[in-house]
């Protein structure tokens, strides 16, 4: 398969979902950690929300080439894995 790097929509949702994923992560950790009488977290957030952003960023955008080749092959009504990788031969 060719590598690729594009801006699309999975260049923002990922980015999206990684920081709602830690943000949920914290709060279960914090939860946990008033039920149990101990120290909540202490990491700085807003570095996790930055590298999450990034990287996040970085691997939506090595995705969506080939999110873009799937809606393609959707739209002519091809079978979606076949269609997906002997395109790229």
């Amino acid at each position: 398969m060719k590598p690729g790097f594009e801006i699309g929509i999975l260049s923002f949702a990922r980015p999206l979902a990684f920081c709602l994923l830690y943000l949920a992560g914290r709060q279960l950790r914090t939860l946990g950690a008033w039920m149990d009488n101990t120290d909540k977290p202490k990491e700085r957030a807003k570095a996790y929300l930055v590298v999450a952003i990034l990287f996040g960023f970085v691997m939506g955008s090595l995705m969506q080439p080939l999110y873009n080749k799937g809606s393609e092959c959707s739209a002519v009504g091809q079978p979606l894995v076949p269609c997906l990788f002997n395109s790229y031969r």
